[in-house]
């Protein structure tokens, strides 16, 4: 697909691939409604102005959201809305490959994907398969913990559904048509008119309880647990949930726990996982199956048991998103310490989403384009701390002469963009970068001579630049001895596979540190520093500019990595040698 490909062409790549799921755009207007609906129910919250998280189950190509971004845009009131994160389910392939970045799929297959546990989402919408409309809008009702629900629904059959009207009766919610339209005038046409349903999950202030003001008043949770741990009334016998337990796991076979050799991690993961969630759901159904006066006796308090249940179905999906992570080095490698530490943090806060195959590689094609935007500001930021007016190189365009100026002033300079079009000097002096630290309380073979936290870090990341510029080395900084005023010498396997002299470095008792760059490799780096940053516009720009011989800027241009979605297979550890 291009970059920006019309809905025709989408729908026949999507043919092509089978993987067209109904997908019919969200239409302009009805998302015009919802932003004016949401922004008069959500702003008088306070919290409104940090943004909001929305959720959108059926995304398609992610076009709700940025009809709804076009919408926050353009209002120009203060107390318009913004949103924070993109939350999206989506079971196209195809479609979740041409997101952006800044949507974060939290599940494929809608049918597999537990909405209890998706907190701190304000709105959750859906434009559902009209084949499924139904099972779709039972299941977000029963198990969203939104204040407003959205929905695009065939006219008329919303509120003409018992079961809607039941289950909206069980949460205490209130349903309004806010819109109707037509699909016949859509991006994608069909002769099919639609209702736009706001479902206020906020019920009257009576029954409220604690809950917060952007979350349903009734907690899903509650209702599944009192239908499926009947605790409080075990005449009740419920199969729905071990059909629809039996439908999520892809196989039945209890495996070791350890991991078979030569096996898929993945598929291991997901057999532990979904074994583990049905015997954890099968031992809290066996509570709701004891008589209630021996429940009483053994002082058994049902708020404890769902309370319980709750926490262990957070922390087993915790466990196993955390072993797949624990995976991911081709990745977190190559990552400099405060994107690593960044990166992690982003998916750790995604553990709640359910650990299905199709829920990793959704996962990994996101991880990998939020990494391919750090691997060009990892790049940007090392460059940006090797700036010191002693360092600096004028291109042949820019007249200035850099001067000993104090870093402080050249950096305010630099960001407000007084300063521009440099390069580095392979000849480097960094001042207050950090310097060793030693252990005096110790002495001999077993002395410890560290590198200062910052000054680690510093270390660390330029290896990590080196090795995505194709410079492979692997030394770290808490593996070498170090001394004040010795001069430490790296070597590194360049493009060509030969070894050669990255760096040599050196640390003084006064903090500062001395650095002599390999030429090639500084001049690589300044190509692609240059590049980023759109001083050099092509590949000509830099011999008239930096006077580079022509093999080397062949060789560096584009040279960063960079992954594709073509990558997910190799990114992780698929395979255990043990």
């Amino acid at each position: 697909m291009s970059n920006n490909p019309s809905t025709s062409q989408i729908v026949k790549q999507l043919k092509l691939r089978e993987s067209d799921f109904e997908y019919y755009p969200t239409h302009t207007i009805s998302v015009q409604s919802i932003y004016k609906d949401a922004k008069a129910l959500l702003t008088s919250n306070s919290n409104v102005k940090h943004g909001i998280n929305i959720l959108d189950c059926g995304a398609g190509r992610g076009d709700f959201f940025e009809k709804f971004e076009k919408c926050c845009k353009q209002d120009q009131e203060k107390s318009g809305l913004k949103i924070s994160t993109k939350f999206a389910i989506e079971r196209s392939q195809a479609l979740i490959e041409n997101w952006p970045a800044d949507i974060i799929c939290i599940g494929t297959d809608f049918n597999e994907q537990t909405l209890i546990d998706k907190t701190h989402l304000p709105i959750t919408f859906s434009n559902p398969p009209y084949s499924e409309w139904l099972s779709w809008t039972l299941k977000i009702l029963q198990e969203s913990q939104s204040r407003l629900i959205y929905l695009v629904l065939p006219s008329s059959k919303f509120n003409n559904s018992d079961q809607v009207q039941s289950m909206l009766d069980k949460r205490n919610a209130t349903a309004t048509i806010i819109d109707t339209f037509d699909f016949a005038d859509g991006e994608r046409r069909a002769r099919v008119k639609a209702d736009v349903i706001r479902v206020d999950m906020w019920p009257p202030s009576k029954v409220r309880g604690t809950r917060d003001a952007f979350e349903a008043g009734v907690d899903a949770f509650d209702i599944w647990f009192e239908e499926f741990v009947p605790v409080a009334n075990n005449s009740k016998v419920r199969e729905d949930f071990q059909k629809r337990a039996e439908a999520r796991a892809s196989t039945q076979t209890k495996v070791a726990n350890e991991l078979v050799a030569g096996r898929d991690l993945v598929d291991v993961l997901e057999e532990l996982y979904q074994a583990e969630m049905q015997e954890l759901i099968a031992n809290y159904q066996k509570i709701g199956e004891l008589d209630a006066s021996l429940l009483k006796e053994l002082d058994i308090n049902v708020e404890n048991v769902r309370t319980a249940l709750k926490h262990k179905i957070v922390a087993t999906k915790d466990l196993y998103w955390t072993e797949l992570f624990n995976h991911l080095d081709q990745i977190t490698s190559r990552l400099t310490t405060k994107s690593r530490e960044n990166m992690l943090k982003h998916l750790q806060a995604k553990t709640t989403i359910d650990f299905t195959s199709s829920n990793v590689r959704a996962l990994l094609i996101w991880v990998i384009k939020k990494s391919s935007l750090y691997f060009d500001s990892n790049l940007i930021d090392f460059f940006e701390r090797n700036i010191e007016a002693a360092n600096l190189v004028s291109y042949k365009s820019n007249q200035r002469t850099f001067k000993k100026e104090k870093w402080r002033y050249l950096r305010n300079e630099y960001e407000t963009g007084d300063i521009s079009h440099f390069s580095l000097d392979y000849r480097i002096v960094l001042q207050w970068i950090g310097t060793v630290k030693k252990d005096f309380f110790s002495s001999g073979a077993d002395s410890r001579h560290e590198l200062e936290p910052k000054a680690a870090m510093f270390f660390n990341d330029l290896i990590t630049v080196a090795n995505n510029l194709g410079y492979q080395c692997d030394s770290r900084a808490d593996k070498i001895h170090w001394d004040y005023g010795q001069k430490y010498d790296f070597y590194a396997t360049d493009p060509k596979g030969e070894e050669v002299l990255l760096f040599d470095i050196k640390f003084f008792k006064n903090r500062n540190c001395h650095i002599r760059y390999n030429q090639r490799f500084i001049q690589i780096l300044n190509i692609e520093f240059g590049r980023l940053k759109g001083w050099i516009k092509e590949k000509s720009d830099v011999q008239n500019e930096l006077d580079i011989p022509t093999d080397v800027v062949e060789e560096a241009w584009g040279s960063n990595i960079q992954l594709g979605v073509q990558d997910v297979g190799t990114m992780i550890e698929f395979k255990q040698a043990s």
